[in-house]
């Protein structure tokens, strides 16, 4: 959380809008939601997923790659409901890396759709889904992944059917999950790892490899179609030579059966056959970890890293190993360069920034750390769980370097780093005359000593959970709920700073109100703590709570001490907003000329861009446009400026100025949704229907949490006769928000006479009517 933004979510409604995409075209979540239905896991005696494509009766058939089964053994389908299902036949396509598999079941699942691959085009958006091998030492279950990419390229032949080549992210497990395009309609199979290298040998980048749809429904073509072999063997084989494929398949499932010397035999014949296999190096890679080979693990993470530079997932996973090995420094560099390439996967990310936030807090950096390790939760709670002992560094009164590089060796299970660190944290404050701290280490530095680090056993007890496991998975006690020789049950510190460092992490897990209890207890602590204060006016402000909001800024204003990263400029200007929105035009004027005045290094285009938006509410255009022009002069590529100057001419009634204004900020920042939205609410009154929807859908796209484009959306759709679909996404929206169905509301958001006329049919319909009463 940065409490000191700019644009809370409650600013302006007309700036903060949109829900999921509903119509004409899919989000990435509802393609997410279809898919996953349809994708099944693949485990037994060898690992992938695959592709539910055809019913008949209680028979189900699934699409996946014959290396994945091409063992002989015995495999099992685990579907989404996490039905498990013993595969009772299979038959294997001649020529290609497909095969058939069967199983029997009475539930009723989700069969995908097929699209026709042939018009699949360089470029075009498509997903990956599967289930991922199990991460070792920080997940002990394979995984649902659902990544994006583009198509790059498509082959005109291909060894065994591989002809499409894209570049998403595509974790080994996933080999057999379908390949999907937009409307979560089956393109291909994901199969295998490609590298392309240059002239002189140097690697280019890593790509994936699929199987076209369509290549696989010609086949079917001269083969008997599954339904009617009713006396095929139990495997249907092809004669081939293993490829390496098989090999990675059957090292899988002996890691995932913990025989990982096997494993690492299977990969190593992968090897000789595909020296320059990523998959194979990834896998032989995690199962050296799981066998605590930290340098032959690193050795194989630098050969996927070799192949394909931009993989964010071997950088976190290097990160990961670069902790166990004690080099820090590198840990952080690989973790914040796999952020970089992929800032928003649930499972890679979420690893990254776990890893970052350990790396920060060895290297003393302990805000930084607090950051992390609470953005990896939020990210993803249950690979936050791996970092489980480290999220509660904020009650950790100490900074010294020497202390927090301890806490994390300790944490890592490196007890004579830990005592060596602690050793000379003790001198340190022994020199600076802190005898209860020097207590504190020679206590800690025997609780290394015994096993009983950070335990606290009053509270625990002798079993342990899973969510006290660290990230290497061994039964350990939380090694950062220190505590005080006097006080055994509670924390060495409840200092108001701490209390509100824990604030800052539960808000940016999503509990704002258990943020809000701990910026409560912080200002009790210390009533002149005037960042705690801002921001508690902050979060009451997105709760709602506007009165109590505008009472916590005067205080922060009042005591004017103790403001961290914020500043008395950032509550002046907060308190302008909140003003604003309350039609107390005067009070926010004289609000932004404080800030105007106290000449801020930051964010002035946008500081005279709200002055000109509490202008045009009073009425005073030239003042507003002034502003809005003094804006854009500042900071001529600040999309706000020009987001506030489409803000004036909408107000005006003067379209096509504020179209050109809208879409200036838009090409300025893509992701501005009051711009993108309010373009769809003008095309909506210039009758332009087509534009409008594209419009709501962009800004849907944009963000999946506001009810204003779902509302227009909904009530554009009641005209035009899908009273279904309508009624659903109006329900939706004002599920989000009720004053949505308030026709003043409408009117201040800027929506026209034509479209509030057809969302007040919309909300005279007897369903939404009902909904609303209740």
């Amino acid at each position: 959380m940065k409490f000191s933004r700019i644009f809370p979510a409650w600013l302006i409604t007309a700036v903060v809008v949109t829900q999921s995409q509903v119509v004409l075209a899919l989000t990435p979540q509802e393609v997410n939601s279809i898919a996953k239905e349809f994708t099944v896991l693949i485990g037994g005696d060898g690992i992938g997923s695959g592709v539910i494509y055809e019913k008949k009766g209680n028979v189900y058939y699934v699409l996946t790659n014959q290396h994945v089964i091409g063992a002989d053994g015995r495999y099992e389908i685990q579907t989404v409901d996490g039905g498990r299902y013993p595969v009772y036949r299979s038959r294997e396509i001649p020529g290609l890396d497909l095969a058939v598999l069967e199983f029997n079941s009475n539930k009723n699942y989700r069969v995908a759709a097929i699209a026709n691959s042939d018009q699949v085009r360089e470029g075009m958006p498509i997903y990956v889904v599967g289930w991922a091998d199990a991460i070792p030492g920080i997940t002990r279950e394979r995984s649902y992944q659902f990544t994006d990419g583009t198509v790059r390229s498509l082959l005109a032949q291909g060894n065994s059917g591989y002809t499409l080549v894209y570049n998403n992210e595509a974790i080994p497990g996933m080999s057999g999950g379908p390949v999907v395009d937009g409307e979560a309609r089956v393109i291909g199979i994901n199969g295998k790892a490609k590298t392309e290298e240059e002239k002189d040998g140097s690697v280019k980048l890593g790509l994936r490899l699929g199987i076209p749809i369509n290549t696989f429904l010609a086949s079917t073509k001269s083969t008997p179609s599954p339904g009617i072999r009713n006396n095929a063997p139990t495997v249907a084989r092809v004669a081939r030579k293993p490829s390496a494929e098989e090999f990675i398949s059957l090292g899988g499932a002996k890691a995932d059966k913990q025989d990982h010397q096997g494993a690492i035999a299977a990969y190593n014949k992968a090897l000789q056959l595909d020296p320059n296999n990523p998959d194979a190096y990834q896998r032989r890679g995690n199962s050296h970890v799981q066998l605590k080979n930290w340098q032959a693990g690193l050795a194989d993470f630098n050969q996927v890293l070799r192949l394909n530079p931009k993989n964010a997932f071997a950088y976190a996973y290097r990160s990961y190993i670069r902790l166990y090995l004690g080099d820090f420094q590198e840990s952080f560099n690989d973790s914040d360069k796999s952020i970089q390439i992929e800032p928003n996967s649930p499972t890679t990310t979420a690893i990254s920034y776990g890893a970052r936030g350990v790396a920060n807090l060895a290297l003393g950096k302990k805000q930084d750390a607090i950051r992390d390790i609470a953005q990896a939760s939020k990210l993803s709670p249950e690979l936050g769980k791996a970092f489980k002992g480290f999220e509660q560094i904020s009650l950790i009164p100490y900074n010294e370097a020497e202390f927090l590089r301890a806490i994390v060796r300790g944490g890592l299970g490196d007890k004579q780093g830990a005592i060596a660190d602690l050793e000379k944290a003790g001198t340190i404050y022994q020199r600076q005359g802190r005898t209860q701290d020097v207590q504190v280490v020679k206590l800690l530095i025997q609780q290394v000593k015994d096993g009983t680090f950070g335990t606290n056993s009053s509270q625990t007890g002798n079993n342990q959970s899973s969510n006290n496991q660290p990230i290497n998975n061994q039964p350990r006690q939380n090694p950062i709920a220190t505590t005080s020789p006097n006080q055994k049950n509670t924390p060495i510190s409840t200092t108001a700073r701490s209390t509100f460092d824990r604030a800052f992490a539960l808000y940016n897990q999503g509990d704002k109100k258990a943020a809000l209890d701990n910026l409560n207890q912080a200002t009790r602590i210390n009533p002149q703590f005037s960042q705690a204060w801002y921001s508690r006016g902050f979060v009451l402000g997105e709760l709602g709570n506007y009165d109590e909001a505008l009472v916590s800024y005067n205080r922060a204003i009042q005591v004017n001490r103790e403001w961290g990263q914020a500043s008395i400029g950032d509550a002046y200007f907060m308190r302008g907003i909140l003003q604003s929105e309350r039609e107390n035009y005067q009070q926010a004027k004289a609000d932004f000329d404080t800030v105007i005045n106290l000449k801020p290094a930051q964010n002035i285009a946008a500081i005279y861009a709200m002055r000109g938006l509490n202008a045009q509410r009073q009425g005073n255009n030239k003042a507003a446009l002034a502003d809005f022009n003094q804006a854009a002069k500042l900071e001529p590529n600040n999309a706000i400026a020009y987001l506030a100057r489409g803000w004036s001419y909408h107000m005006q009634g003067d379209f096509q100025g504020a179209i050109a204004a809208y879409e200036k900020a838009a090409t300025q920042n893509p992701k501005l949704l009051a711009a993108v939205n309010n373009l769809g609410l003008i095309k909506y009154e210039l009758q332009d229907i087509e534009g409008a929807i594209k419009q709501f859908q962009s800004a849907i796209a944009i963000d999946g949490n506001s009810a204003e484009p779902q509302m227009a959306m909904a009530a554009l759709l009641y005209a035009k006769g899908d009273r279904q679909m309508s009624l659903t996404i109006a329900e939706n929206a004002l599920r989000l928000n009720q004053r949505f169905a308030n026709q003043a509301f409408l009117r201040k958001n800027l929506w026209g006479k034509r479209l509030i006329a057809d969302a007040q049919k919309l909300l005279q319909n007897p369903k939404l009517q009902a909904f609303t009463s209740r």
